[in-house]
């Protein structure tokens, strides 16, 4: 495992402690941001389209992934 995400609505800390626990037995993971998972973005942004919510978790897996 290279790379994780997390959902909007969780605990980064919870990303981080994994990320630290990963390190302690000499394995890298890249933090890869938050992903739309359990609702959409808020009313009014284009993550608050179902296909802006997808359009953006795609960005943001693909970037991490290059």
């Amino acid at each position: 495992i290279k790379c994780v995400f997390g959902e909007t609505s969780s605990n980064e800390k919870l990303m981080v402690k994994l990320q630290e626990a990963c390190q302690a037995i000499d394995h890298e993971i890249i933090i890869g941001g938050a992903l739309f998972a359990d609702s959409m973005g808020d009313e009014g942004t284009p993550e608050g389209t179902y296909q802006g919510m997808m359009d953006f978790n795609r960005n943001t897996i693909s970037s991490k992934l290059q």
